[in-house]
């Protein structure tokens, strides 16, 4: 069994990212320099597949944010009196 082990160690390739051993059971994939097992491979391919919408995601909660604020900063304007205007609104003032 140790010779047989020995014979095929040639033949088997650590994932450069989970570091599993890559063989029969969990086959690999050369990627440029390194290999990568199945797993790998396949949570890679579902980030880039999902990676535009994560980008329209972010742009629009960057976008509401900013509409947020906008908005914020323009409710609140101090008055002469010292309230803001806001205060007005809610009836504090």
């Amino acid at each position: 069994m140790e010779a047989y082990a020995e014979h095929r160690t040639k033949d088997m390739r650590v994932c450069a990212f989970c570091d599993t051993i890559c063989y029969r059971k969990k086959s690999g994939k050369f990627i440029g320099k390194k290999w990568a097992c199945i797993d790998c491979l396949r949570s890679l391919k579902e980030t880039l597949e999902n990676f535009k919408q994560w980008e329209e995601e972010l742009t629009l909660e960057t976008e509401m944010k900013k509409q947020l604020e906008d908005g914020l900063d323009k409710d609140i304007v101090p008055e002469e009196s010292g309230k803001s205007s806001i205060r007005k609104q809610l009836g504090d003032g």
